[in-house]
């Protein structure tokens, strides 16, 4: 009987209902994934499918995904090996298995970066992790209900947060390198300044974390002067990363070269008119060495080298003898 009354109520429900269903059951999910290289953690992307699946199981809520475009092209790591880039747009639909009703399609983007064969995959598997936390609000942060927890996290933001006369400054920023050290985390732009995250800092620099280099970004920042040098302190990350641009497909062709001009602006001859002169000097005795010594006096190397203007001089030489 309970199971019964459980599918009369999900079968009384649209699917707009059955979304939001599906929004209240999910209420966050935590960071449980660990990177150890950089030395922070991040939501991973199996805990949000795993935990909006079971939600939409219970709803009835099938979600159709497919890629709808993918772009790949290859750069280059700072060891001079071949890194894989890829950008793709996945397209997502909501189906409802009660009423057969469905909303979208929506689409959401991602990339990815790999020196092996993965960078579809993380492209792939990005564009479906924000797809979802974005579809359904899906916090990070530990359960709100920890009071531990947030009083804790106050206190810290409390103590890193800057003063309240602190000048901020906005900046475009290509990433070009990434490093951890026992004070923070460190990024290279492409300017040559760094930007610093202090490892206490409450800042969320999981965009820069995540994403390959060549990447730009806006960042809102602190500017901090040390000697001759300028830091950026980082105060937060605006908006998602572009990645690198794809390289043309259909390069400009390098400009001649002002001796390539003069060369091509001289007509040599038909191949026609070359075994002609070559006749005509058999037929004046002329040898082999004879007829290149004749050839370079008048500035050519090979006979198929003759231009035009040249032609009828040279065979007029050649017939003058008797």
């Amino acid at each position: 009987m309970k199971a019964e009354g459980v599918e009369d109520l999900r079968m009384s429900k649209t699917l707009l209902q059955k979304l939001v269903a599906i929004m209240s059951a999910v209420d966050h999910v935590e960071k449980a994934g660990r990177n150890q290289m950089q030395n922070y953690n991040y939501v991973k992307a199996t805990d949000v499918a795993r935990a909006v699946r079971n939600a939409c199981i219970e709803q009835g809520v099938f979600i159709a995904t497919s890629a709808k475009t993918v772009r790949t092209w290859e750069g280059t790591t700072n060891k001079g090996g071949v890194m894989n880039y890829c950008t793709v747009e996945m397209q997502f639909t909501f189906h409802d298995a009660d009423t057969g009703d469905r909303l979208g399609p929506f689409f959401a983007e991602g990339s990815g970066s790999d020196t092996g064969d993965k960078a579809t995959f993380k492209a792939q598997t990005g564009a479906i992790k924000y797809a979802l936390r974005n579809a359904f609000l899906i916090p990070d942060e530990t359960d709100p209900e920890n009071d531990a927890a947030e009083a804790k996290k106050s206190r810290r933001e409390a103590a890193t947060a800057p003063a309240a006369s602190t000048d901020y400054k906005t900046i475009e920023a290509t990433l070009q390198d990434k490093k951890t050290d026992e004070k923070g985390y460190w990024f290279k732009l492409s300017d040559g300044s760094t930007v610093f995250k202090d490892e206490s800092s409450p800042v969320d620099a999981t965009p820069l974390y995540e994403a390959a280099l060549g990447c730009k970004f806006r960042l809102r920042v602190i500017e901090r002067k040390t000697g001759s040098k300028i830091v950026y302190e980082l105060a937060e990350v605006l908006g998602e990363p572009t990645p690198p641009e794809a390289p043309k497909s259909n390069p400009e062709p390098p400009k001649p070269t002002p001796e390539a001009k003069a060369k091509a602006a001289v007509k040599t001859i038909t191949e026609k008119q070359r075994v002609r002169m070559m006749v005509i000097s058999k037929e004046h005795g002329w040898e082999y060495d004879e007829v290149k010594v004749l050839l370079r006096k008048h500035g050519f190397e090979h006979s198929n080298e003759v231009s035009w203007q040249k032609y009828d001089e040279i065979c007029k030489e050649l017939e003058s003898r008797a």
